[in-house]
């Protein structure tokens, strides 16, 4: 039950503009305001059939960019730093 409520709320947005019914803020529970960073991060950065995916630099940026309106500013702020660990390579 909690994960699915988890899912239905990750499109809500932070500014109360989201669906499905409109929650703002702290009315979003937490879990589901940190998967919808996660979740539009891993889109994202993943290729899909209608466009090429951005790099980890391009999708951090955009979460930093829509804080407080898409996003939990919060939940963006503890992010973004993790996402360097993402990076491949030497």
């Amino acid at each position: 039950r909690n994960a699915a409520e988890i899912v239905r709320a990750h499109h809500e947005m932070f500014d109360g503009s989201g669906y499905p019914a409109g929650l703002k803020g702290d009315a979003i529970a937490l879990p589901a305001r940190v998967f919808a960073v996660v979740d539009a991060f891993d889109a994202m950065t993943t290729d899909r059939p209608y466009r090429a995916a951005m790099s980890i630099d391009q999708a951090a940026a955009e979460l930093q960019r829509m804080a407080g309106t898409q996003f939990d500013p919060d939940a963006v702020a503890a992010f973004v730093p993790l996402c360097e660990q993402l990076r491949v390579g030497p």
